[in-house]
């Protein structure tokens, strides 16, 4: 199979199909059990105490992680913003970081600073105006295509890890993280970014903690979108607050694989409260098309792009038809999970709560 193809193509004869991904939950969402309502009580009251625990710390606990996800769910993310509210740190006001910014960068890259702030308050992203290092993109893509990646889904032999082949890649999606990923000089320079550092504090409100860093190919050559490579619409919960980065390091457009998204759909609204419920994951576009008549979103661009998203927007990585994609995110948020930092924020910044 030919990435460079002009037309979408299967794989030849000799080569495997993608592994099957199902997910219930597109087709054949679960009613709610009474244990859920129950617990319901149990989440507030941990929700409450969660608020008091962490509200002073970098950390939180898997219980009460999971408790303000389980309210989220049922408030349509009306905890989430009260949590929020609550929690934001007095020096990290637009004031001081602005501030602290403009004695490191320039003038305008401060406005920029201020103006992705903006737009991400408003519709869930921002896409910057300049893009990566041509070195940045190289250095990451050459190691993409000569490390084994993780396979998502594995395939149906048991491989669990493989080196990404181009013109025959047998999963959907190839993926690398933090333990891969942190020693190559490209990441730290993204990582330690004071603009992307700033906004991050900025919109989250407090010192940010980073809590991984990715890449992963997303490759041509099913025929039916998949869960597991994240192709259905979406929103993302996993910390309390948030805010991903994501660079293009090859060039995408309507068929090679964009980020699609609904803009402003970060916020607690009506139309699509009933996806937020605890019994859906994946959903639709038609029932997307249905709440959001006419937002739909493709984010285009060519290799070195930069975006950055509110990911409690509903989005989505659309399947590729024509060219593999290859992507690279930062994920920045305002705790870390259990009862230290992230190995990959220590191993880049130390454990200093500071902009680096």
């Amino acid at each position: 199979m030919n990435k460079n193809s002009d037309h979408p193509s299967s794989f030849d004869n000799n080569t495997t199909s993608f592994p099957i991904d199902v997910d219930e939950n597109i087709e054949n969402p679960k009613a709610l059990s009474i244990s859920h309502y129950r617990n319901i009580i149990k989440d507030f009251f941990n929700y409450l105490l969660g608020i008091i625990k962490t509200r002073k710390s970098h950390l939180i606990s898997v219980k009460y992680l999971l408790a303000f996800k389980n309210m989220h769910r049922f408030s349509n993310g009306l905890t989430t913003d009260l949590f929020s509210f609550l929690t934001k740190n007095k020096k990290s006001q637009d004031k001081y970081i602005f501030n602290d910014l403009s004695n490191v960068v320039s003038s305008n890259e401060v406005n920029l600073a201020k103006q992705a702030k903006s737009a991400i308050k408003k519709d869930g992203y921002f896409v910057f105006p300049h893009r990566i290092d041509s070195e940045l993109i190289e250095e990451l893509k050459t190691f993409s295509l000569n490390q084994p990646a993780e396979l998502c889904p594995k395939l149906t032999d048991g491989t669990t890890h493989q080196v990404f082949n181009p013109d025959a890649p047998q999963t959907n999606r190839y993926n690398f993280g933090d333990a891969d990923l942190s020693g190559l000089s490209a990441v730290k320079t993204l990582s330690r970014a004071y603009l992307f550092r700033s906004i991050a504090e900025a919109y989250i409100g407090r010192p940010p903690v980073l809590s991984a860093v990715n890449m992963w190919w997303t490759a041509v050559g099913s025929e039916t979108p998949s869960s597991a490579a994240a192709q259905y619409f979406h929103y993302d919960y996993s910390h309390p607050k948030w805010l991903k980065f994501f660079v293009y390091l090859t060039d995408v457009n309507t068929n090679s694989g964009p980020h699609c998204l609904i803009p402003g759909s970060h916020k607690s609204d009506k139309m699509g409260a009933a996806f937020r419920k605890p019994n859906r994951s994946r959903i639709k576009d038609s029932e997307i098309e249905s709440a959001y008549p006419g937002k739909y979103l493709e984010l285009c661009g060519p290799a070195g792009t930069i975006s950055v998203f509110d990911t409690r927007c509903w989005h989505k990585g659309k399947m590729p038809t024509l060219n593999n994609r290859l992507i690279f995110e930062l994920y920045f948020t305002s705790h870390g999970v259990g009862d230290k930092l992230p190995d990959i924020h220590t191993s880049i910044f130390g454990n200093n709560d500071k902009l680096a």
